[in-house]
């Protein structure tokens, strides 16, 4: 699974960014999109290989965030 994820990652980052960049530097529309849609795909595959750590991950996050909101920090 690990190699279908990075030949996946080196074909989105071989996508044609580099042809599409424009010469002072900065972000094209189309450059901007395809980053979004790499985006995308990335999240979608993450949600369908991960989802179980992606849940635990955001649950953990969303605890500690809700102690901070009712005042209950601990000192060490």
């Amino acid at each position: 699974m690990k190699n279908a994820m990075l030949k996946l990652y080196i074909g989105l980052t071989n996508l044609p960014f580099a042809k599409i960049r424009e010469k002072e530097g900065g972000e094209t529309l189309q450059n901007v999109i395809w980053i979004l849609v790499g985006l995308a795909i990335a999240l979608i595959v993450g949600w369908v290989f991960f989802k179980p750590a992606i849940e635990g991950f955001a649950q953990g996050l969303w605890n500690t965030i809700s102690t901070w909101a009712n005042a209950n920090v601990k000192v060490q």
